[in-house]
């Protein structure tokens, strides 16, 4: 993140293995809520990196990985999830 935006982007504290959660706050875009930025990587299916996890493609852990977030960061989603 460039720091002249540094100020408005806090990294979620949370281990989604190749995935960075961002929130980028609601001013940088003149909205009303905060906004969840995700950055992934999603190896190819059948690749090895699925060997560690109980899933066979990338799309499994992206989807694990937001519903942690929507669990442990209630406060954040609770307006937009309903």
């Amino acid at each position: 993140v460039k720091n002249v935006f540094a100020p408005y982007v806090r990294k979620l504290d949370i281990d989604c293995g190749n995935f960075i959660l961002l929130i980028i706050d609601k001013s940088v875009f003149g909205l009303q809520k905060d906004v969840l930025y995700v950055c992934a990587y999603v190896p190819p299916e059948g690749s090895p990196y699925y060997n560690y996890f109980d899933v066979e493609n990338g799309i499994g852990l992206l989807e694990d990985c937001l519903s942690e977030c929507m669990i442990n960061l209630n406060d954040i989603f609770c307006d937009t999830v309903g």
